[in-house]
């Protein structure tokens, strides 16, 4: 996920009167939660839908996270299960990590660093 998808992401749920936890918190690569498709429709009187299809969903529930890769398109995660790389989700992006609230310390002149 870059910053300008997450930050796409933010600016819906607030729109649709939700809040959007944090970056470095959310759960990636892998499954959060499960539902059952009913009905498959063009149209619809809710603020998710924004066509040109969309599926209806009932018995939506959230799980213990399954680290397992995604796909477009339905797939049978059990299947990759495994393959699946970590016990987790995927670790934060540098971007997502809070930013430091202490300045770095400047360092004394003619000073290098080193590599490890």
């Amino acid at each position: 996920m870059t910053r300008d998808e997450y930050e796409d992401a933010a600016a819906w749920f607030k729109h649709c009167g939700f809040t959007c936890p944090p970056a470095a918190e959310l759960h990636r690569g892998g499954i959060v939660g499960i539902a059952t498709i009913i009905d498959i429709v063009t149209e619809m009187d809710s603020p998710w839908f924004f066509g040109p299809k969309g599926l209806v969903v009932a018995d939506a529930r959230s799980v213990e996270f399954i680290p397992v890769g995604g796909r477009l398109g339905f797939f049978d995660w059990r299947e990759l299960l495994p393959f699946a790389k970590g016990d987790g989700p995927v670790p934060p992006a540098k971007w997502m990590l809070p930013q430091d609230a202490k300045p770095s310390r400047p360092r004394p002149a003619g000073s290098q660093g080193s590599l490890l």
